[in-house]
Formats: structure tokens, C-alpha cells, sequence
């Protein structure tokens, strides 16, 4: 559902003619050549993270809801940013920016560093994108951590 919804919305803003995700290097925008890819990593890393908390705090409503809602966001931007860093490297080999097998992994991990800096800049340049998509999640959670607590007290 939230992929579905994203990948609407980020239609809706490229029909207009408008990039929701803006870029400061215009020369290896992959978020902009296969932007598909990049909105299911961050779907599939929302839902990893709804199996994560359902593990260690769904059980325990006794934390704050913002601070729950602080640690939910934090560690899916975390975590997708460094995962679109690979993806983001993946692309540049496959567009011929191929390192020897040496220096392979070296690659990964600092494109995956690079996910994680520029990542977290991207997201903040994509208004209103981020902000539409942000509050969509918000309900999305809030459902789904409902559906959970019911869950605990039956």
C-alpha cells in the first residue's frame, strides 16, 4: 500500500513535469532514471522495520508515542539511506563506473556512506514529496501499530 501510494504521488509530480526528488549532481541522478527502485527499498526497509518493532517495542506500549514515532522514522531513514547508497553503487557499475575487484567492496562501503550523507539531503530537498509521503507513513503506522496492540491484548 504505501509503495503503491508513493509511487502514485511521484507520478502525479512527474506528469507536471517535476522532479520530487531534487539532486545536486545532475550527472548520476539514478534516483531520477529509476526512481521505482528507490521508493521499494524504502517500502521494503517500512516493512522490515514493522517486524523489527513488533519485536522490541509493539510489545512495550509504554514508551511515548513521539519518542516511538522518533525512533521508528530515525531508523528507517537510517537504514534505507545506507541501503539506496548500495543500490545508488549498483547502478554506477552497471552504467560502466566499474572499480577493479579490489577495490570493489571499498566502493560499496563508501557509496553506502554516500547513501547515508546525501541520502538524508535528498530526502529534505524532495518538498513537497517528502512531506506528503511522511504523513501517509504516519497513518500507515499508526494502523499498523493499532492492528498490533489489538493483537496483544486478544
Amino acid at each position: 500500500m504505501f509503495y503503491l501510494f508513493t509511487c502514485f504521488v511521484y507520478w502525479i509530480f512527474t506528469f507536471f513535469n517535476h522532479h520530487p526528488i531534487g539532486s545536486p549532481i545532475d550527472a548520476s541522478a539514478y534516483h531520477w532514471t529509476y526512481p521505482f527502485y528507490f521508493i521499494s527499498l524504502f517500502a521494503i526497509i517500512l516493512f522490515l522495520n514493522f517486524v523489527l518493532f513488533k519485536r522490541l517495542l509493539f510489545r512495550f506500549f509504554k514508551v511515548k508515542p513521539y519518542l516511538f514515532y522518533m525512533l521508528f522514522y530515525s531508523i528507517w531513514i537510517l537504514i534505507s539511506t545506507i541501503f539506496s547508497g548500495a543500490l545508488w553503487s549498483y547502478f554506477d557499475m552497471k552504467a560502466g563506473y566499474f572499480p577493479e575487484f579490489s577495490l570493489l567492496f571499498q566502493k560499496l562501503i563508501q557509496d553506502m556512506f554516500y547513501g547515508l550523507t546525501w541520502g538524508i539531503f535528498l530526502i529534505g530537498c524532495a518538498f513537497p514529496f517528502n512531506i506528503i509521503v511522511l504523513i501517509f507513513s504516519f497513518f500507515v503506522i499508526r494502523r499498523v501499530k493499532k492492528i498490533e496492540y489489538d493483537n496483544i491484548l486478544n
